[in-house]
Parts: C-alpha cells; sequence; structure tokens
C-alpha cells in the first residue's frame, strides 16, 4: 500500500508544483485527486492534503487552494463513499475508531528516526550514522528550502516526520511514508 499511496503523493506534488509560477486550475485539481486517491488508500494520506491545502492557501489563496481540497475530497469520496454506505458502522470502526485505539507500542522517537533514515540495522540508540544521517536530512531541509519548488516537500517532510514520531504504534514500513519527501 505504501508504494501506491507514495506515487500519488508524488504525482500530486508534481501537478501542484509545476515549473510555472503558477498552477493551472486543472492542475490543482488533478493534482487534488491524486493526492484523495492516497488518503483513500491509507487514510495517514489526509496528513499531506492537509498540508499542501495550507501550503496552497498561503502561496494562492483559499479560493484556488480549494480546487486541490475538492479534487481531493472528490476521489476519496469515490474510494470510501461506496463502502461507508453498505456499512456505516464496520467502516467508521475498520478506518477510524480502529486506527485511533491501537495499542501503544514501546518503539523510542531514536528508534523511529534510524528507521526512517533507513538505518534500521543499527541498535535503538543515539549513534554516530543516526548523527550523521540527522545532520546531512538537517542540512537538505535548509538547502531544500532555499528552492521554491521543493518547499511543498519540506513541509510534508516536517508534518509526516512529527505525526512519526508521536503516533502511538510503530512498524518499520510506515517509515515509507516519508521516504518520497526525503527523496526530494
Amino acid at each position: 500500500l505504501e508504494g501506491l499511496a507514495n506515487t500519488c503523493l508524488l504525482g500530486g506534488l508534481i501537478a501542484i508544483s509545476p515549473p510555472e509560477t503558477r498552477p493551472s486550475r486543472t492542475r490543482l485539481f488533478c493534482g487534488g485527486v491524486l493526492l484523495g486517491v492516497g488518503a483513500g488508500i491509507k487514510i495517514w494520506g489526509v496528513v499531506p492534503v492537509l498540508i499542501l491545502f495550507g501550503w496552497l492557501v498561503v502561496g494562492l489563496g483559499f479560493r484556488r487552494a480549494s480546487l486541490m481540497l475538492l479534487g481531493a475530497i472528490s476521489s476519496c469520496a469515490a474510494i470510501c463513499l461506496p463502502f461507508f454506505l453498505a456499512a456505516p458502522a464496520m467502516m467508521w470502526r475498520l478506518v477510524v475508531r480502529d486506527q485511533l485505539s491501537r495499542v501503544r507500542t514501546d518503539a523510542s522517537p531514536t528508534q523511529r528516526l534510524t528507521e526512517i533514515l533507513g538505518l534500521g540495522h543499527l541498535p535503538a540508540r543515539i549513534t554516530v550514522p543516526l548523527v550523521l544521517a540527522l545532520i546531512v536530512l538537517v542540512a537538505g531541509v535548509v538547502l531544500a528550502w532555499q528552492v521554491a519548488r521543493a518547499r511543498p516537500a519540506v513541509l510534508l517532510l516536517l508534518g509526516l516526520g512529527a505525526m512519526l514520531l508521536v503516533t502511538p504504534t510503530w512498524f518499520i514500513h510506515y517509515s515509507a511514508l516519508t521516504a518520497p519527501v526525503i527523496a526530494i
């Protein structure tokens, strides 16, 4: 699921961040559609939608940013609404309630960072490779912020990374959520 959801995230980013200064209305809507499909695949995809919507509101204004949000809502509803209509209580329980009531795991923030940065074979404590990887990541974030087209990826990395550090449960495949924006 992570690969497909990440493909939707990257496609959405490409659509809403064209080389020209302002994305067209069509690109905003289509980017939103892709982001909404990502949220339909994995509920965590709602976080990138909200982060990018906020970024677009600041950069383009509420009216134009709403086109992206409309696309996201439309595609996510097309995927999820039939299931909700067929079994609303079960859909709510499986998609929302069960996710929010997961049992807390004992993964420390250090272990999570180690796995997010691709150093999962190291012990879950602060090590020289972890510190070096964090330095490279922070330097990359600072440099990326200087490039206007990379700013949405920086915001996504910060938002998704924070979410992964505070979520009550942790599985190593969760680190795939930040892989596309770390790559950017």
